[in-house]
């Protein structure tokens, strides 16, 4: 009765008002995979995107549903059944799915009889106007301690060296909130706003931005490798800030991911009355 196609760089720019741009340009990413119903004249009437996430030496995997819409129920029927067939090529053992809490009263229920667990949950995205985040006091306390020539944005950094960092974060494990960090090009960070930090001729440390299509500006990675975390990173912070002044207003928003334990104490420092969105997060186990 349905069509399913199969999501590509190729024809997503077709699909893209269906899907919504935030999620479409994620389509390509070595991690990231998807899939549309459409009918009649290949008029899309259900979709979903994941991304395959593993950890340790496992090859069990689990994913993680980012967008997911169904215009029909027997659509939504047809759609999780080719699901359960893409990911037991990946060996998926769970599956999760988190979805906007506007937007997903529906297929919240759609996704009950399928076998998630589904609750209203806070998200791990918080969101603060850079006015905001220039008054918190991590960053206020270095004000006036002058920024080095040691930290710089990263579109003054050779792509040698900003690849050497790269792989460096990727061999430790640490790859902020893109798995697939190590696959992602230079192009893809906001190079003028974005900012590392050298020491004895190489990358001690970065903190690096991606824009979402919508504007929103979000932080992709904050590391130090070295002792000098205490010193290093604020002085990223602050020269995050003030690139960001210079391209762009005070209202301007930016996000920050609580993806681990280390993430969520930073955003208590720099938010600590932030609060994520409302969203319906699940979990079903595929093995």
């Amino acid at each position: 009765m349905y069509t399913i196609t199969d999501l590509t760089r190729d024809n997503t720019e077709f699909f893209a008002d269906y899907i919504g741009g935030a999620m479409a340009e994620n389509i390509g990413r070595i991690n990231y995979r998807g899939f549309v119903l459409t009918e009649g004249d290949y008029r899309p009437v259900a979709g979903m995107i994941w991304r395959i996430k593993k950890s340790g030496a496992s090859s069990d995997a689990e994913s993680i549903v980012e967008w997911i819409r169904a215009d029909k129920e027997d659509a939504f029927n047809e759609m999780l059944a080719s699901y359960k067939d893409w990911i037991g090529e990946d060996e998926v053992v769970r599956s999760g799915v988190v979805i906007p809490a506007k937007e997903g009263k529906e297929i919240k229920n759609l996704l009950k009889t399928s076998g998630f667990s589904v609750k209203l949950t806070e998200s791990d995205l918080i969101v603060a106007r850079l006015s905001v985040l220039s008054e918190v006091n991590l960053i206020k306390k270095f004000r006036d301690q002058p920024i080095p020539d040691s930290i710089k944005s990263l579109d003054q950094i050779p792509v040698r060296a900003f690849r050497s960092a790269i792989l460096k974060c990727d061999r430790l494990g640490k790859t902020g909130i893109c798995d697939d960090l190590a696959d992602l090009s230079l192009r893809w960070f906001e190079e003028d706003v974005s900012c590392v930090s050298e020491k004895d001729g190489e990358i001690n440390g970065m903190f690096l931005f991606h824009k979402k299509p919508a504007g929103l500006i979000t932080a992709q990675i904050l590391i130090c490798f070295d002792n000098s975390t205490g010193v290093t990173i604020p002085l990223l912070m602050r020269k995050f800030i003030e690139n960001m002044y210079k391209k762009y207003d005070p209202d301007t928003k930016v996000g920050f991911d609580r993806h681990n334990i280390l993430a969520m104490r930073l955003s208590e420092k720099l938010l600590p009355s932030g609060f994520g969105t409302p969203i319906y997060s699940g979990t079903r186990d595929e093995k």
